[in-house]
Parts: C-alpha cells; structure tokens; sequence
C-alpha cells in the first residue's frame, strides 16, 4: 500500500473551493499504520493529544481497520523522528550559533515527549545527551 511517511496537518493544504491537497509526498510501500502512528506521534508532540486521539479514533471508523499492534509503528515512527531531528542538531556549527541553539531548544519538550512515548511502549528508558 502506498505511503506518504511525513503526513500531517501541515501538509494537507485547503483550496479555495475546500478541496483537500496532499503535498510533500515522500512516498513508499508499506503498513498504513506508519502513517497513521506518524501523524498522531507528530501531533502528540506537539501538544495536540486530543487531535491524536481523534485522528487514530476516525482512521479506524473510515477504513474499518483496527489499529493492531499500533505501538510498535508509534515506536518506529518516534525513532524515526528523532533520528530526523537529532542529527541535525549535533551539526559541527560554530559555538555561539544562535539558530542552532533556538533549534536545540525548540527540540526540548517535543524529544522529551519522544522518549515518554517509547518508554510507554516499550518499557525501555533511554537518555538524549544534551
């Protein structure tokens, strides 16, 4: 089944006539359960627990698929972020860079909430050096 594998709200944008457009494809084969698990983990993060919740509670009700093993793609979709985010992050900029440093801040809460969501499904407690 095709994926998206970055889906979020920010990524549908709404035409004038209220159509709905998918942008930034950054497709694939898989499970949809990826994209699903990405955009709620995304949300999560964010500080939009109830979105998340609708958005898995509406998967299940469009598509009649119930969301089976869902926390192993919520692991998988979380490390996949954070991969993402914390590489670029440790960049060998110069000490002082004020918009890698804003970047290295913004990151605190969202990673924080990365690291409870794999601790919640795994039992695994791991640290982010700063």
């Amino acid at each position: 089944m095709i994926q998206h594998r970055d889906y979020h709200p920010w990524n549908v944008l709404v035409g004038p006539d209220r159509d709905l457009w998918v942008v930034d494809w950054n497709w694939g084969d898989g499970d949809p359960r990826f994209d699903v698990a990405w955009t709620c983990s995304l949300l999560a993060r964010s500080g939009h627990d109830d979105i998340s919740t609708f958005v898995k509670n509406d998967y299940v009700r469009q598509s009649g698929n119930p969301l089976e093993s869902f926390s192993y793609f919520e692991v998988l979709a979380t490390i996949r972020w954070m991969l993402n985010v914390l590489l670029p992050s440790r960049s060998d900029a110069p000490k002082g860079d004020v918009a890698l440093q804003d970047f290295r801040d913004f990151l605190v809460g969202p990673i924080e909430q990365a690291v409870r969501t794999i601790r919640t499904n795994t039992g695994l407690h791991i640290e982010v050096a700063p």
